[in-house]
């Protein structure tokens, strides 16, 4: 991985947490953003079979998933900007969790 040439491939936008059904308490993940598509559905997921409270801190973890990335890759840039090495844990533990959502 090359870090200036991160390439992200998630849904832009972003991502929020609704209930899809009213007499279901599912938590939904869905996008505000709806690249250069109308037809495109806003969805990302549900969080079905789980426990309500399980399902909703699920649901919280995979609505910042955008945010956690960006953050992960900012961090990166920085490190690496001021000289860290990449054999730095910190470095390595960053561009594991960049490679296994990405790769």
């Amino acid at each position: 991985m090359k870090t200036n040439e991160i390439e992200t491939k998630f849904t832009k936008g972003e991502w929020i947490i609704t209930t899809p059904v009213k007499s279901y308490d599912i938590p939904r993940i869905v996008t505000t953003a709806i690249q250069d598509n109308p037809n495109k559905v806003p969805y990302i997921c549900d969080m079905w079979g789980m426990t309500t409270e399980e399902g909703k801190a699920n649901a919280k973890l995979i609505a910042a998933a955008p945010d956690l990335m960006e953050a992960c890759i900012n961090s990166l840039k920085t490190f690496i900007s001021i000289g860290c090495t990449t054999e730095a844990d910190i470095m390595k533990e960053l561009k594991n969790a960049i490679e296994k959502a990405t790769l």
